[in-house]
C-alpha cells in the first residue's frame, strides 16, 4: 500500500533473445557496414581467402606427392613375395643352393590369397639372329610371369602352361634385345633365333620397362623362356633360383607368407629357404608421406590462423 504497482510482462511478447525481425535488422546493419568500408571488407575477404586457400593447396600437394611416390613403388611390386633358397641366418658358402624346384611353385599357387606363383632361373646367354650376336640375360620362368610382375606384352603372346609342360622351345624378347638383333625386322613374331646355339621360336615381345629403380640396370635387356625348357636345355638344371609369389590381398600378406613357409617346411622337411616381401617398403613410404601431409597441413593451418588474426585486427 502506498508503493508502485508491479509491472507485468505480457505472455505473448517475445523476450530479448532470438527473433526473426532482430536477425533481419542485424543483417541489414552488417551489409551497410560492409558497403560503408569497402577497403576493410576487401582486406577481410583477402585474409580469409589466403588462409583457406593455403590449407586446401598444402593438403592437395601432400596428397599428390604421396600418390606419386606410391605409384612409383607400385612398379617394385608391393604385393610380391620372393622365396629364395638357403636356410635363414646362414651365410652362403658360394656356388648355387638348389633347394627350390618348380613343383614348389605349383604347390604355393594352390594356397589361399595367392594370385600367381612363378619359378625363375636367370642366367647369361648369347642370342643370335642371322649374322648378329648379342650377350644378354635369359630368365627361365613360368607362364604367369607377366601377371606376377605386372609387365604386359607389346606384341605377340607369352608362353602358356602347355608350353611349360611340353618343354616348348619358344622365347619372348625384351625390347632392348629385339632392337639389338632385329633392328630392321618389322615383325619378329615367328622368326627363329639361337640361344647358346639352340633354336627358339620368337612368340612375343615385352613392352618397354626402362631402367630399374635401383642401380639403373636395363630391365628390357632380357629374354624369357619356359622354366622347363630354359633351365634344362640352356643351363642344364632342374631347380629354380627363386620363386616369385604375387598375393591377391596385400593386407593379408603376412598371414600368406606364414602359410607359404609352413607349406615349404612340410614339403622339404626343414626350413632351407628364405621369404621376403615388399610390403614393408610400401608401409614405410606411406608412413613417410602421411608425416609430410601432416607437416604441410600444419603450415597451412598456421597461415589460416595468421589470416584470422589479421581479420580481427582489421575489424
Amino acid at each position: 500500500e502506498g508503493g508502485l504497482p508491479a509491472k507485468e510482462i505480457p505472455s505473448g511478447r517475445p523476450g530479448p533473445g532470438f527473433s526473426l525481425p532482430n536477425t533481419a535488422e542485424a543483417a541489414k546493419m552488417a551489409l551497410r557496414s560492409l558497403r560503408a568500408n569497402l577497403m576493410r571488407t576487401l582486406l577481410t575477404l583477402l585474409g580469409i581467402i589466403i588462409g583457406v586457400g593455403s590449407v586446401v593447396t598444402m593438403l592437395a600437394i601432400g596428397d599428390g606427392a604421396k600418390q606419386a611416390v606410391l605409384d612409383r613403388l607400385a612398379s617394385l611390386g608391393p604385393d610380391l613375395m620372393v622365396v629364395r633358397p638357403g636356410a635363414p641366418n646362414i651365410r652362403p658358402t658360394g656356388g648355387i643352393t638348389a633347394t627350390l624346384v618348380p613343383a614348389d611353385s605349383d604347390a604355393i599357387e594352390t594356397l589361399p590369397n595367392i594370385a600367381a606363383s612363378v619359378p625363375e632361373f636367370p642366367g647369361g646367354v648369347t642370342i643370335r639372329y642371322r649374322n648378329r650376336d648379342y650377350a644378354t640375360q635369359a630368365n627361365a620362368t613360368g607362364a604367369a610371369y607377366p601377371q606376377a610382375r605386372t609387365w604386359p606384352l607389346a606384341a605377340g603372346t607369352f608362353f602358356s602352361r602347355a608350353d611349360v609342360r611340353t618343354y616348348a622351345p619358344v622365347v619372348v624378347l625384351g625390347e632392348t634385345v629385339r632392337n639389338a638383333i632385329m633392328p630392321d625386322e618389322p615383325d619378329p613374331i615367328g622368326k627363329y633365333v639361337l640361344l647358346n646355339n639352340i633354336p627358339f621360336e620368337v612368340i612375343g615381345v615385352m613392352s618397354p620397362k626402362g631402367a630399374s629403380s635401383f642401380g639403373g640396370n636395363d630391365q628390357d635387356d632380357i629374354v624369357f623362356t619356359p622354366i622347363t625348357t630354359g633351365a634344362l636345355r640352356l643351363f642344364g638344371q632342374r631347380f629354380a633360383r627363386y620363386i616369385t609369389v604375387q598375393v591377391a590381398d596385400v593386407a593379408g600378406i603376412d598371414a600368406t607368407q606364414e602359410a607359404v613357409r609352413q607349406l615349404l617346411i612340410e614339403r622339404h622337411g626343414t626350413e632351407d629357404f628364405q621369404i621376403r616381401n615388399m610390403a614393408a617398403i610400401l608401409e614405410m613410404a606411406t608412413s613417410t608421406q602421411n608425416t609430410l601431409t601432416l607437416f604441410l597441413g600444419s603450415i597451412a593451418f598456421i597461415s589460416l590462423l595468421v589470416g584470422g588474426i589479421g581479420v580481427m585486427n582489421i575489424m
